[in-house]
């Protein structure tokens, strides 16, 4: 549809360049030519024209029977197209709850995460986001109680199945 608008208003830009009388290619030189100001208003009423031909009903029932939108992101590539991909990597993070003023038991919360792994992709013929995230470990351990260290949160060892 663009195409062919830009080949209708080269055509009329032609048709009336022609109109305007023999300006050849040595009349820009010596004076001949026509002025800027003339050639934008032509240009001006062309495009006028061009808008005033189809009415917004037309051009929205003429979209969709194309299946064309006028403000989407041209498709020059396909839609598995990543242009930019972000990932992330956090060795471990340990973040420890303690009370200064307990000498006896300092710790009160020990939590523990490991091994994270975050990658974002963006496509933007597709106008889409993948995000996808993995956690190797997360561990919290409660206050050490009678030298023993209750664990609150602990990842599954093997399997589900045995």
């Amino acid at each position: 549809m663009q195409v062919e608008r830009r080949q209708k208003e080269q055509r009329i830009k032609e048709e009336a360049e022609a109109a305007q009388g023999g300006k050849g290619w040595f009349g820009g030189w010596f004076g001949r030519g026509a002025s800027t100001a003339t050639t934008n208003s032509d240009t001006e009423s062309v495009v006028k024209s061009l808008q005033a031909e189809m009415t917004p009903a037309e051009k929205a029932k003429l979209y969709s029977a194309i299946g064309y939108e006028e403000n989407a992101t041209p498709a020059i590539y396909p839609k598995t197209f990543v242009e930019n991909r972000f990932e992330f990597f956090l060795k471990r993070l340990v973040i420890l709850l303690h009370d200064s003023s307990n000498a006896k038991q300092p710790i009160i919360l020990l939590s523990s995460l490991s091994r994270v792994e975050a990658i974002v992709e963006q496509r933007p013929v597709a106008q889409a986001l993948q995000a996808s995230v993995k956690v190797g470990d997360f561990v919290i351990d409660g206050s050490p109680q009678n030298e023993e260290t209750p664990s609150m949160v602990r990842p599954m060892e093997g399997n589900l199945n045995s």
